[in-house]
């Protein structure tokens, strides 16, 4: 009887283990862009863009900053089965008083790849590109928008 006791309660403990192990061994299938970065966007002060024609943009107007932040504090990152693709539109770098975060479309965390798939992440490209477009004529040329 109290070798069945036993062998019942260490199967208990098995299972607790395996289910422990799944729920924290894991990456979440989707996200915020917030989770992702361990931000809640306060505080920005610069952004940085970089294009994929390596032309740069800063932006330190606050009503600007105000409208990318607002974009991103919606977006959502999906966990993606395929690899990173190869290559950028752009990427930014956010800056506050005491850290620098890049956002990207594609972002990888533990060799697991996110894409944020949202009309918002859309909506945002078109932004930045047409806001670097007004900067930089020519930003750019070989890509033209959906």
């Amino acid at each position: 009887m109290k070798n069945w006791v036993m062998l019942a309660v260490a199967g208990v403990l098995v299972i607790l283990l395996v289910f422990t192990w799944l729920k924290y061994s894991t990456q979440p299938d989707e996200l915020s862009l917030q989770d992702y970065l361990h931000t809640d966007f306060s505080g920005i002060t610069k952004i940085a863009l970089r294009y994929s024609d390596d032309n740069q943009v800063t932006i330190e107007d606050s009503a600007t900053i105000y409208g990318i932040v607002s974009t991103l504090k919606e977006l959502r990152l999906q966990q993606s089965s395929t690899p990173a693709p190869v290559g950028f539109l752009y990427y930014m770098d956010l800056y506050d008083d005491s850290q620098v975060m890049r956002y990207s479309s594609t972002l990888v965390a533990d060799q697991v790849t996110y894409l944020s798939t949202a009309p918002k992440a859309k909506e945002l490209d078109s932004f930045i590109v047409k806001m670097g477009r007004e900067k930089i004529p020519g930003l750019l040329s070989g890509i033209t928008e959906k």
